[in-house]
């Protein structure tokens, strides 16, 4: 009789055993599974655009005139000891925020931090602290287009070949 139920144990552990493999074999088939892993372990990260600059009569530089630099922060508690120091308040409280989060982030730090195994892009400061002649220069709107300045007034005017705008863009903005 025991020797029956040792047979009938053996059944039943090679019976589970079975459906786990069964179980796994469709997970691993199901594609739906698989792309949202994909898309769960990328991160799109987007630098600030690059823009042209402009400079007075005398060739000076009225805009880019310094840099400031973008640190790639991974989760976790060695890019939060890292970086640290090396950032203002506010960076600091996005530190302590974001770091048991799951995406990587970009954090803005005072200088150059490549020695200390971190990964930094330099980035043109657009704008000096004091704004200068900001009604020439201008600004963006969330779309790209020039909503005060020189770029705004021509594609107000239709010069849109000046701005890198297409004719229907300035129409419609019209």
């Amino acid at each position: 009789m025991s020797g029956r139920r040792v047979l009938a144990l053996y059944g039943a552990l090679l019976l589970g055993f079975a459906a786990v493999v069964c179980r796994l074999y469709w997970l691993c088939s199901n594609t739906g599974y698989a792309a949202r892993a994909s898309a769960q372990s990328e991160a799109v990260l987007r630098l600030p655009a690059v823009r042209g600059n402009f400079y007075d009569c005398d060739g000076l530089p009225l805009t880019g005139l310094s840099e400031q630099w973008l640190a790639l922060c991974f989760p976790g508690e060695g890019s939060y000891a890292r970086l640290y120091p090396y950032a203002d308040a506010d960076g600091q409280a996005v530190l302590y925020r974001e770091r048991n989060a799951s995406r990587p982030f970009l954090l803005e730090v005072a200088q150059d931090v490549r020695g200390l195994g971190v990964r930094c892009y330099a980035v043109p400061r657009r704008y000096a602290a004091a704004p200068l002649a900001e009604h020439l220069i201008g600004y963006l709107d969330g779309e790209g287009r020039g909503a005060a300045g020189r770029c705004s007034l021509h594609r107000r005017a239709g010069y849109t070949a000046l701005c890198g705008h297409s004719a229907g863009t300035a129409a419609a903005g019209q």
